[in-house]
C-alpha cells in the first residue's frame, strides 16, 4: 500500500504528520521542554509521586492530539486493520485479557483507559504495516530520526537548561536532548539506529547521508552518558554486524559460527558476573545497579503479594496510595516504575499475563530463526534485530505492553511482520515445483 516505493519519504505528505507523532511516542513522558522542572534534583527525586503540573494540560493536550491523528489517519483503512486484528489470534488474546484485567484492578478506570489507548497502538502498528512498506517505513524511522537529532543538537548548544540532564541524582550531566531524560534519549537512538544498517537509499550521496546517520546517532549516545544504553546499542550493532556476515556465508558454516558466538555470550557472562564488583565501577555503576537492585526486591514483594493475575494494566502506581506506597517508602525514592520491562508487565497483568506476552515474543523468534536460516531479506534482519534490541533493554528497563511508548509499537510490527514473512517463504516452499 506504499506509494511509489523510489519516491522520497520527505515527499509523501503523510509523512510530515507521521514523524512528530513518531517522536512523540519515543519521547514516551513528553519532551525536555515541556518537562524543565524535572530536570532537578528535586523534579527528579518527586517525578514517580507527583505529577508535574505546569506541564501536566499540555501533555494531556499533546495524548489526545496524536491519537485523534492516529484515528483520522485510520478511518480510511478501518476495515482492513479490523481484519488484521481479528487475524492476529494470539496478538488479540494479549489485549483482551489487558482489557479483562479491569475486573480486579484497584483502578479501574485506569485499566480501562489505558486498554483503549494500548488499542490505538495496536491500530497504530496494523496502520504502519499497511500503509508503508519495509523499506519506506525505514527511510520513515530515519526522517524522524534526523529530525530527533538536529533537534536535540540545537537544545544542547543554544538551550542547554533542556538539552543537557543537570540531575544531581546522577552524578554526571548527560545529553538529553529533546528528551525529557537522558536513558530516554539513549534507547530512543537505539531503535532509531537500526534501519539504518538496512534501508536501501538511492542517489550519489546516500552512502554519505548513512554513515553520517549512523555517527551523529552513535555519537549522542555516547554523550547521554546512559550506561544502559551504551550496552543496549553495543549489542544490537554487533548482532547487525554478525547476521549480516552470516548472511553470506553457507549454512553449515553460520551454524558453527552461532553455536561459537552463543558459547562466548555465556562465557562472557559468567565472567561478567563473577567480576561484578570490579567491573561495575568502570561504568559508573554499584552493585545495586545504582538502586535498582532494591527497586526489584520491593517489586518482587508487591509481585509475590498477587502473582497471578497482578494489580490490573496501568493500575498498580499510584504514588503513596495503596501498593505502590510500599516500593516508594522502601527505597526511599519517587518511583513510578519498575525499572524493568518483565516486571512492570508482571505488576499490571500478573504471571498469567506475563506468559500470554512471551508466546507472542517467542513466536517471533521462531519465525525469525526460520527466516533467517533461508537467506534472510534485509527488512527480515531489521526486524530480528529490533527483536534482540527489546530483549536487552527490557532486562533492566523497557516498557512491554505499554501505552505512549513506540517500543511497544514496533514490538507490535515486528511480531505480525515476522508472521507473514515466514508465511511468505512457507506459501513459496509450497509452490515450487518438484524436481524431476
Amino acid at each position: 500500500m506504499s506509494d511509489r516505493p523510489d519516491k522520497p519519504i520527505y515527499e509523501l505528505a503523510v509523512t510530515w504528520i507521521l514523524a512528530p507523532i513518531i517522536l512523540v511516542f519515543i519521547s514516551m513522558i513528553g519532551f525536555s521542554f515541556e518537562n524543565a522542572g524535572r530536570n532537578t534534583l528535586l523534579g527528579d527525586a518527586g517525578a514517580g509521586v507527583i505529577a508535574d503540573q505546569s506541564s501536566s494540560f499540555a501533555a494531556r493536550a499533546q495524548n489526545y492530539a496524536v491519537y485523534l491523528a492516529i484515528v483520522l489517519l485510520m478511518i480510511p483503512m478501518i476495515r482492513i486493520i479490523a481484519g488484521d486484528f481479528r487475524r492476529e489470534v494470539l496478538l488479540s488474546l494479549n489485549w483482551g485479557f489487558v482489557v479483562l484485567s479491569a475486573l480486579w484492578s484497584q483502578n479501574p478506570y485506569a485499566t480501562v483507559q489505558g486498554s483503549m489507548y494500548l488499542a490505538l497502538n495496536i491500530v497504530f502498528a496494523f496502520y504502519l504495516l499497511r500503509r508503508f512498506s519495509p523499506n519506506d517505513f525505514m527511510r520513515l524511522l530515519m526522517m524522524a530520526g534526523t529530525i530527533a537529532l538536529f533537534s536535540s543538537l540545537f537544545l544542547v548548544v543554544a538551550m542547554p537548561q533542556y538539552g543537557i540532564m543537570g540531575r544531581q541524582w546522577f552524578n554526571t550531566a548527560g545529553w538529553q536532548g529533546i528528551f525529557s531524560q537522558k536513558n530516554i534519549l539513549g534507547q530512543a537512538f537505539c531503535w532509531l539506529i537500526t534501519p539504518a544498517f538496512f534501508v536501501k537509499l538511492s542517489g550519489q550521496y546516500a552512502r554519505i547521508l548513512r554513515i553520517c546517520y549512523i555517527f551523529l546517532l552513535l555519537f549522542f549516545i555516547a554523550m547521554s552518558r546512559s550506561t544502559g544504553a551504551w550496552i543496549d546499542c553495543v549489542c544490537v550493532v554487533v548482532s547487525i554486524l554478525v547476521m549480516k556476515q552470516l548472511s553470506r556465508v553457507s549454512k553449515r558454516d553460520a551454524t558453527v559460527l552461532v553455536i561459537t558466538g552463543l558459547v562466548l555470550v555465556v562465557v562472557f557472562a559468567m565472567l561478567a558476573v563473577a567480576f561484578r564488583e570490579t567491573l561495575l565501577p568502570i561504568f559508573g555503576k554499584d552493585t545495586t545497579l545504582t538502586g535498582r537492585t532494591l527497586i526489584y526486591a520491593s517489586v518482587i514483594d508487591s509481585i509475590m503479594k498477587r502473582p497471578w493475575l497482578g494489580y490490573g494494566y496501568m493500575a498498580f502506581w499510584t504514588g503513596l496510595k495503596g501498593e505502590s506506597a510500599n516500593v516508594v517508602l522502601s527505597t526511599f525514592s519517587g518511583i513510578g516504575y519498575a525499572e524493568s520491562g518483565v516486571l512492570e508487565l508482571t505488576l499490571g497483568v500478573g504471571l498469567i499475563g506475563l506468559v500470554l506476552f512471551l508466546v507472542l515474543f517467542f513466536r517471533a523468534v521462531g519465525d525469525a530463526v526460520y527466516c533467517l536460516v533461508r537467506k534472510p531479506s534485509p527488512e527480515v534482519m531489521w526486524y530480528t534485530s529490533l527483536l534482540i534490541l527489546a530483549l536487552v533493554i527490557n532486562t533492566e528497563s523497557g516498557k512491554l505492553l505499554y501505552i505512549g511508548n513506540f517500543e511497544c509499537i514496533l514490538e507490535y510490527i515486528v511480531f505480525v511482520a515476522l508472521r507473514r514473512e515466514r508465511r511468505k517463504l512457507q506459501t513459496q516452499v509450497i509452490n515450487e515445483p518438484i524436481a524431476a
